[in-house]
């Protein structure tokens, strides 16, 4: 087993500390996209859960109103012989 040279190794060390404020910018960059992303998909189920609550309350109202409308007819039939 070779150990690297000393002066290879420091290099490297350098090239790394010279590319870190890019690959910080790139982290940075990528993580911004990631989280507009996730602010986008949130507005998109949040618009949803909006519309499957409208249709809900709709349904609910629909069948609200058949009730009515079926238990007013049947006291009607009872009250008119």
């Amino acid at each position: 087993m070779t150990l690297p040279h000393p002066r290879h190794e420091h290099s490297r060390e350098q090239r790394l500390a010279q590319n870190l404020p890019a690959r910080l910018t790139l982290i940075e960059r990528i993580s911004e996209e990631r989280w507009l992303r996730l602010e986008a998909t949130l507005a998109r189920l949040e618009e949803a859960i909006l519309r499957l609550d409208r249709r809900l309350w709709l349904a609910a109202s629909a069948l609200a109103s058949a009730g009515a409308a079926t238990a007013i007819s049947l006291l009607w039939q009872h009250l008119l012989p």
